[in-house]
């Protein structure tokens, strides 16, 4: 479990599930983290990102979790806390904590969601982008999707459907919450550029100014939203070359 804590109030993420409820009516909604990938070895993973719609409901980075909304009652399964796991990744928070920083009005376990799952009935949910967890949410809703790619619009189940659009007219007006995280990534967007420029000269190589721009983002707490792209042939569209 991610230790990781919303950097925002609670009420941001309570008014957006608030307001997702509000919009589904009678209609049961879950919402997937998406999981960890593994490198070369089971223990050296890749950094992990949960899925958008969880972010923006939740706020927290929680690898594996889930989120169940349904008559105005919100419940976040989460993977328990490991004693074993303080030495490698620090202290995670208690369910209880969990609970006070997301404003959910539980966190259960992940183990009792396919319980949970079967007490809400027909469950509308958001295809993830993770393979891995396409699988599992096929094997625990039903659903007939190829796990290997990303499902299309005509393939999905109205229940899907319906959570779709949903999220979409909810994500269509930014929040205060939403435009305060734009503007900071725009501010360290601009300072990683501004520095990228300020480094840049003759015989300099492409790794050096990668550097220095991603230096900028990771001193705000920041990271790249994909492979940085810095490289001197700019007519190859998303070449990212590095020279060593």
């Amino acid at each position: 479990m991610s230790g990781q804590l919303p950097v925002q109030s609670p009420q941001v993420f309570s008014n957006r599930r608030a307001a997702l409820g509000e919009a589904l009516g009678d209609r049961a909604a879950i919402i997937f983290a998406g999981g960890q990938r593994s490198r070369n070895y089971p223990a050296n993973v890749y950094p992990y990102r949960a899925d958008s719609h969880f972010l923006y409901l939740v706020g927290a980075a929680m690898c594996d979790a889930a989120l169940i909304v349904h008559a105005g009652r919100c419940e976040l399964f989460v993977v328990p806390h490991d004693e074993a796991d303080a030495l490698w990744h620090g202290a995670s928070p208690s369910l209880a904590a969990i609970g006070k920083a997301t404003g959910v009005d539980a966190v259960r376990p992940l183990s009792e969601l396919a319980e949970a799952v079967r007490a809400a009935g027909e469950l509308g949910t958001l295809p993830s982008a993770d393979p891995q967890t396409r699988a599992k949410q096929c094997a625990l809703l039903g659903r007939t999707w190829d796990p290997t790619r990303a499902p299309s619009v005509d393939t999905l189940d109205a229940p899907d459907l319906e959570v779709a659009d949903a999220m979409i007219g909810l994500r269509l007006c930014h929040d205060p919450g939403a435009v305060e995280m734009i503007r900071s990534a725009v501010e360290a967007t601009t300072a990683a550029h501004r520095a990228g420029m300020a480094i840049t000269k003759p015989g300099l190589l492409e790794h050096d100014i990668r550097a220095a721009m991603e230096r900028e983002l990771l001193a705000r707490g920041c990271e790249p939203a994909y492979g940085s792209i810095i490289t001197v042939h700019g007519e190859v569209l998303h070449l990212s070359l590095i020279h060593i």
